[in-house]
C-alpha cells in the first residue's frame, strides 16, 4: 500500500511542477539544424514522426531509414491503436522505430524525432509523465539492448520525410513498407541529399 501511495504522491508532484530536470543527468540534445543531416560514415539514421488527431484513440507513424549518403533504404507507415494524446503518439512511434531497428540488426543507428519531450524522457534528461511512462521504459529497455543506437531530437523541418509518411492514409492496423520514396516525397528526399 505504501508503494501505491508513493506512486500517487510522485504523480501529483510531477503534475504540479510540470516536466523538471533530473539531477546529475546530461543536458538535452538540441537539434539545431533546420535541414536533415546525414549520419556519420558507416552509420544509419531513422527519422520517425507520429500523426494524431484529437477525438480519436489511434495514431499513425512514419519512419524512414537512410544511410550516410542520404539514400532512402526503407520507409514505413503504420496505424497504431490507443494513443490518447500527441506525446503518447510520439512515444509509441519512437518505440516502433526502435523495435524496427532491433529487428534489422543494424549496428550503428541514430533515431531522430521532433518530439523534444519524448526524446528527453527516453534519454533520462527530464522526468516523464505517468501516462507514457510504460512506453518510455520500453524504449529505454530497447536502447539498453542496442548500445550503438541513440535517440536524438531534431527540428520538425529536418524530419519532413517521416512526417510525410506519418500523414499518409492508412487503414486500421496496417503496415505499409516502401523500398523507395512515395511519389509525393521524392522531391523532399532529393532536397535532403543536396
Amino acid at each position: 500500500m505504501d508503494v501505491c501511495f508513493k506512486f500517487v504522491q510522485d504523480w501529483k508532484e510531477a503534475r504540479s511542477k510540470g516536466v523538471t530536470k533530473v539531477p546529475n543527468k546530461k543536458q538535452p540534445m538540441q537539434g539545431n539544424s533546420r535541414r536533415w543531416q546525414p549520419p556519420e560514415n558507416g552509420e544509419y539514421k531513422v527519422n520517425v514522426d507520429a500523426a494524431w488527431s484529437q477525438g480519436v484513440d489511434f495514431c499513425s507513424t512514419g519512419m524512414v531509414l537512410r544511410d550516410s549518403s542520404g539514400h532512402f533504404i526503407e520507409g514505413r507507415t503504420m496505424h497504431l491503436p490507443q494513443a490518447g494524446d500527441v506525446l503518447e503518439a510520439e512515444a509509441l512511434a519512437i518505440r516502433e522505430a526502435l523495435s524496427w531497428v532491433k529487428n534489422m540488426e543494424v549496428m550503428k543507428v541514430m533515431v531522430e524525432s521532433d518530439s523534444l519531450v519524448a526524446v528527453n524522457a527516453i534519454n533520462g534528461v527530464n522526468n516523464y509523465l505517468l501516462e507514457v511512462g510504460h512506453i518510455i521504459d520500453h524504449c529505454r529497455l530497447l536502447l539498453q539492448s542496442m548500445p550503438s543506437v541513440r535517440v536524438k531530437f531534431v527540428r520538425k523541418q529536418a524530419n519532413e520525410v517521416a512526417h510525410g509518411l506519418a500523414k499518409m492514409p492508412c487503414s486500421s492496423n496496417c503496415l505499409v513498407i516502401f523500398t523507395s520514396p512515395p511519389t509525393h516525397l521524392v522531391e523532399t528526399c532529393n532536397f535532403d541529399m543536396v
